[in-house]
């Protein structure tokens, strides 16, 4: 993939810093020019013009840059910028402008958010370009590359220089979370998803029925089995008869705290909505998928086990946020009622089963549940919650500092207070149950 930049593609801002040879370079300049200037010895003479003449290159150099406002047509050639977790992606940067070749490169930064980083930066010159090679590997979901820093100084380190490029419009990197063998235990935790189970030709809702056998007195007539009696001669009764969901519809309100910590949050929550979004397509379920950050939101297409790209296209398509702020409060959480109606008119059919995995924060957030769960009940749809309480999966997945287990506690404590507005139903559980 290349993409060619223009000088209308980008901006660009140069600053200057003296170097570590600014001191030691200005000092010897001085004394010599002191002692020719005073003694009158040709050999230190010659020395100070030789050493004027060394200095004048990084002030050329200097003088120049102070005066140009782009470098040129920067090339940038990248593998796909759609890849799998732990993967990476090679950038070649290169700069056509010929005062690149007159500087070192000391390093450089991508200015972008926290869940990439760069692996490898190495500088080549040659006749023509000034070409810059990177390797950059991140977390899950998408991150957005603005610009990069370019940390330069000339051939004597006289004068350090900082150059900005900050790209018009953002160099995007998909990164799709790597599928992970996670132990999920949904079929107790979820109990109206049945897998590999047979399901009725009936819109919306399966039956799955585990044996047939001879009606016994007392047997509830209503499992009757019509079709095995008159093949048999004998009345005969379903062993088991379940009903099942066959729309789910998938909601997750993700805010800003699961992007931070080492390793973040996000990067196990992804691996375990991957697990459990595939299992769910593979059974033959209908699936749909959304997604509220507190950016934007993120609608796939209805999943099955036919097109499962989809729930690859929906985890990677995560923006990053550039800073993480912690708030008192979520913003995609502030909109879970309106996204749930949004979402189940327009996938849910006859019989839906909702599951939403959120991290409650406050008292509004549980009264928004609890509607949600109302409007739910009236159109005969179940509802799910799972509680995605960020430190509580890394205690359970990775490992936390020592300042952080205080956060934990609160997060416990808030459990508690959640759990006890919905006291004698199975509609909200942690996502711990499912580990």
């Amino acid at each position: 993939m290349r993409m060619i930049l223009t000088n209308k593609s980008y901006r660009m801002n140069i600053y200057s810093d003296r170097g570590l040879g600014f001191y030691p370079i200005t000092f010897t300049v001085t004394l010599f020019s002191i002692i020719s200037t005073v003694l009158y010895i040709s050999i230190t003479t010659l020395f100070t013009i030789v050493m004027l003449g060394m200095v004048a290159l990084p002030i050329s150099i200097y003088m120049i840059l102070k005066n140009v406002n782009d470098v040129g047509d920067i090339i940038i050639d990248c593998t796909s910028l759609n890849i799998i977790e732990d993967e990476q992606v090679s950038i070649v940067i290169s700069f056509e402008h010929g005062l690149f070749r007159l500087l070192k490169m000391k390093k450089l930064i991508t200015i972008s958010d926290s869940g990439i980083r760069i692996l490898k930066a190495d500088s080549k010159k040659n006749k023509e370009v000034f070409l810059i090679k990177i390797l950059i590997q991140g977390y899950c979901g998408k991150h957005q590359i603005k610009g990069f820093a370019i940390f330069l100084s000339d051939p004597f380190a006289y004068i350090n220089y900082r150059i900005e490029i900050i790209l018009t419009k953002p160099l995007p990197i998909h990164i799709i979370p790597r599928p992970t063998h996670i132990e999920l235990d949904i079929e107790s935790d979820i109990p109206y998803i049945s897998y590999e189970a047979h399901l009725s030709k009936r819109k919306g809702i399966g039956v799955n029925i585990l044996g047939i056998r001879e009606y016994l007195p007392g047997d509830d007539y209503r499992r009757i089995d019509w079709k095995a009696t008159a093949r048999t001669l004998k009345l005969m009764v379903k062993e088991f008869e379940k009903h099942l969901c066959k729309d789910v519809l998938f909601i997750a309100s993700i805010h800003d705290g699961f992007f931070s910590g080492e390793p973040p949050t996000i990067t196990y929550l992804l691996r375990i909505v991957l697990n459990l979004l595939t299992r769910i397509a593979n059974s033959g379920l209908n699936l749909g998928i959304g997604i509220a950050t507190e950016r934007e939101v993120i609608i796939s297409n209805k999943v099955t086990k036919y097109n499962l790209k989809h729930i690859y296209e929906v985890l990677s398509s995560i923006t990053w946020p550039l800073t993480v702020d912690r708030k008192s409060y979520s913003s995609a959480n502030r909109i879970l009622h309106w996204f749930v109606n949004e979402l189940t008119n327009k996938i849910c059919s006859e019989s839906c089963l909702v599951i939403i995995f959120m991290d409650i924060i406050d008292d509004l957030d549980i009264e928004n549940v609890k509607k949600v769960l109302k409007e739910l009940m009236i159109r005969h749809y179940a509802l799910k919650v799972f509680l995605i309480q960020p430190l509580t999966i890394r205690f359970i997945l990775s490992s936390l500092e020592f300042d952080e287990f205080g956060d934990l506690q609160i997060e416990r404590n808030m459990y508690k207070h959640i759990i006890k507005y919905f006291k004698g139903t199975d509609i909200v559980s942690s996502v711990a149950d499912l580990l």
